[in-house]
């Protein structure tokens, strides 16, 4: 065997060696990309595309959750995003403090319908930052559904002078 054979040999052996470590490699990323997005589903890794952050919550309410505020709303927080890859799709989470004076006019900017309900409790809620609301004995909650249309209001009651306001929407 000449040397240009060996050295051809080796060289075919070298890239052969580098190609499957660079396939390893790139399949190693996806691995990991897709446990990192499995333990942390809220950032939005792979699927979600971030439509707001927290101090827009005006943009929220009116452009994404086709809600408004109620005037005596503070303790504002908000999240949002939609489908990326062809998908649609868009979800809302807010929470706010109001008084409850303002129920109406919250609720009547809603797809849901009033009265809200003083029973019948859901067993959990579609709002993700939404606290634990098995303790609670003083809620209001609604829901509307139709089609690719979920709304959902809990209100926490519990304090005379300021509710604690969960709003949901999912659509696409």
């Amino acid at each position: 065997m000449s040397v240009s054979s060996r050295f051809l040999k080796t060289v075919r052996k070298f890239l052969l060696i580098a190609l499957g470590l660079g396939s390893c490699a790139v399949v190693a990323r996806l691995a990991l990309g897709l446990f990192i997005a499995g333990m942390f589903p809220g950032i939005g890794y792979l699927w979600d595309v971030p439509l707001c952050i927290d101090s827009s919550n005006a943009f929220v309410s009116e452009s994404i959750g086709h809600f408004e505020l109620p005037p005596s709303a503070n303790n504002i927080s908000t999240a949002c995003g939609g489908m990326r890859n062809g998908m649609q799709g868009v979800w809302t989470w807010t929470y706010f403090d109001m008084q409850p004076a303002d129920l109406n006019v919250f609720v009547n900017t809603t797809m849901v319908k009033l009265p809200l309900s003083k029973t019948g409790r859901p067993d959990k809620l579609e709002c993700y930052r939404c606290n634990d609301i098995s303790n609670l004995k003083a809620y209001l909650y609604g829901r509307y559904s139709i089609e690719e249309w979920f709304e959902e209001i809990f209100i926490d009651t519990s304090n005379p002078a300021q509710w604690r306001v969960y709003f949901t929407l999912l659509a696409g």
